[in-house]
Formats: C-alpha cells, sequence, structure tokens
C-alpha cells in the first residue's frame, strides 16, 4: 500500500492485479472510502457505491463486490470487419457503446490532417460521411439515446464529470462509466475552412441531421458552460465531428 499525504489518497494493489484508490474516512485511521477502481488492464471499474473497507485485501474485494452488484457497467471489445480495427466497448445500463471515437479511413479526416491525431482521437466527418462511416450492427445514436446515457450518468449538470476521459482536457473527468469521452475537437467550415478545439472540446454527431453533443473546457458563471455540462448544438452543414456508436 503506497499513501500519498498530499491527498490523504491510498493506493492498493490486489493479488488479481485490480488497483484502489482509497481516501481515509474523517479522523478513522483505519477504514478507508473507495474512490476509485482500476482492473488489471488499467480499465476503470465505475463506482455506483462507496463502500468502506479497511486496507487488507479480503475486506478491499467485500467492499468491491457491493460495488460490482451495483454497476451496470460491462466492457468488451468490437472489430470492424471493414478494416480490422479494434474498439473497446462498454455496457452503460441498457445500452452498449462504443468506448472510443470512430477511426474507420473511408471516410472524413484527421485533426489537422495528421493520423498520429486521428488514431488518438478518431477522425472528424461531416454528417453525411458519418451516416455511411457506420459499420453493421452499430448506429449514430438517437437524440433520445444520448438523453438516456445523459440522464443515467446523473444529468444536468454532471454527466460531462462522469463521462469525460481523465486525460486530454483542462477540467478532466472521472470517467465513471469507461466511456472516456475525449476532446477531438471539429474542422469548421463557416467563414472558411479551419480545425478547432482539440484539447478543450469534444463533439459528436446524433442521428438527427446536423445535430451534435457537446463537451468543452468553458468554466464562467453561465452554468450552461461547466465544462462538466454537455450541450446539444448544431452544426454548420459541411462542419465535421467526431463519432462515437450505439450498438443496434
Amino acid at each position: 500500500m503506497t499513501h500519498d499525504a498530499i491527498l490523504n489518497k491510498y493506493c492498493v494493489t490486489l493479488s488479481d492485479g485490480t488497483q484502489c484508490e482509497m481516501h481515509c474516512i474523517g479522523d478513522d485511521a483505519c477504514f478507508r472510502q473507495l474512490i476509485r477502481l482500476y482492473n488489471k488492464n488499467g480499465w476503470p471499474i465505475p463506482l455506483q457505491k462507496v463502500p468502506r473497507c479497511k486496507d487488507d485485501e479480503a475486506t478491499v474485494k467485500t467492499a468491491m463486490d457491493q460495488n460490482n452488484d451495483a454497476s451496470k457497467s460491462e466492457y468488451g471489445k468490437f472489430t470492424d470487419p471493414r478494416d480490422g480495427k479494434a474498439y473497446k466497448t462498454v455496457r452503460i445500463g441498457e445500452q452498449v457503446w462504443l468506448a472510443e471515437n470512430l477511426n474507420w479511413e473511408g471516410a472524413g479526416v484527421c485533426y489537422n490532417e495528421d493520423p498520429a491525431n486521428g488514431a488518438k482521437y478518431g477522425r472528424l466527418y461531416t454528417w453525411e460521411e458519418a451516416m455511411k462511416a457506420v459499420p453493421p450492427g452499430w448506429h449514430l445514436p438517437a437524440d433520445e439515446e444520448w438523453e438516456k446515457l445523459l440522464d443515467f450518468a446523473g444529468g444536468f449538470p454532471v454527466a460531462g464529470l462522469k463521462l469525460k476521459a481523465e486525460y486530454g482536457w483542462y477540467y478532466i473527468g472521472t470517467d465513471e462509466f469507461g466511456f472516456s469521452a475525449v476532446s477531438g475537437g471539429k474542422l469548421h467550415c463557416e467563414e472558411g475552412r479551419y480545425f478547432y478545439g482539440m484539447g478543450s472540446n469534444g463533439c459528436w454527431w446524433t442521428a438527427t441531421k446536423y445535430h451534435y453533443r457537446n463537451m468543452r473546457d468553458d468554466n464562467n458563471s453561465n452554468m450552461l458552460n461547466s465544462p462538466f455540462v454537455v450541450c446539444s448544438n448544431v452544426a454548420n452543414e459541411g462542419d465535421a465531428l467526431s463519432i462515437r456508436l450505439v450498438k443496434d
């Protein structure tokens, strides 16, 4: 076990490779509160409950079992038959989502036309390209499917906190459900054509023409611009955005 005295955080690695992060509970030197779990492959394990436990492996595992009973997220893999690329998937509630942005090279463009950005953030597609880029068995999420995801993640104004990745943003998220939303930016096509927002904006198409969902790093007195709010917007014709898919 290691202890971060500044954050008052304890880290325990179990015999199966699971990594646990815990905080002290008040002045109690024996009991901790689980705040984050990772499996042996580094995938986050969603915390639906926040159980108490001691430092020994047996009580940590008991707390994990309590959490797993409440958790509704399951992880998997999808291999795109068109190009052989493998993507992480996650079941969140009753939905199965890609846990990464689509990076199919049959359409779209990489941010700044740099393939390294495509590998990290996925490619950017116009809405028309997005409709044709969907692999068999998946579809662009309808507005109602986005709402179902956001409601499950706590709704306004905290869903973005739980769905944002723990990297690539100034205001990072907790990635509580393994959705791992990243800030892939967009290709903006109003009054010129330019790339914008990688590192501070994530934009994903819906099935409704030119409608998209947006997370960003704005933080001011306007609640709608909170870094943890997921907004609904309408793009310009020709704008290119990221794609997240939901399983049929």
